[in-house]
């Protein structure tokens, strides 16, 4: 079955693959190896979510690399971690909106974080049109954009 590339999943895939090519491109920039490897598994996660979305029902179970509640929990961990780091470092993230750039890193992080929002739109508007059973994804790739605002105060 040919699927029209105008079709909203293919759209949504993609986000995905927008949102991964921009935290690809700012891993670029990035010196620190911990923080690459961060990045990096987000990618991973937002591919094998896609992979979720585009397969059938049927075989959604035989995926090993789904997104869990155990991958929400960990970018949740990710974001405290961050935020004290934040604070320790005395920078007041809470008083109002971080005006993007600064430094080429935090201006793509920022850029980043807009391509994840703009998917994650995408994915609720497909879940309002298909049953996507893994409610993970959404609760992950909402966490990756907060977590994404925190990154660009540290780069």
């Amino acid at each position: 079955m040919n699927i029209s590339k105008d079709d909203l999943k293919i759209e949504t895939i993609g986000w995905i693959d927008s949102s991964c090519a921009q935290i690809g491109l700012l891993k670029s920039y990035i010196k620190d190896e911990n923080k690459i490897e961060i990045l990096e598994k987000i990618q991973k996660k937002l591919y094998s979510a896609a992979s979720e979305i585009m397969i059938k029902e049927s075989s959604v179970i035989l995926l090993e690399n789904r997104i869990k509640k155990k991958d929400v929990k960990d970018i949740e961990q990710l974001i405290i971690k961050t935020e004290n780091k934040i604070a320790k470092d005395n920078w007041n993230v809470k008083n109002g909106f971080k005006i993007p750039g600064g430094t080429i890193p935090s201006a793509l992080t920022d850029v980043a974080r807009t391509t994840v929002r703009t998917m994650e739109r995408r994915l609720v508007a497909l879940k309002k049109q298909e049953d996507i059973i893994n409610d993970n994804i959404f609760y992950y790739v909402n966490k990756i954009s907060d977590y994404l605002f925190l990154f660009s105060y540290l780069v």
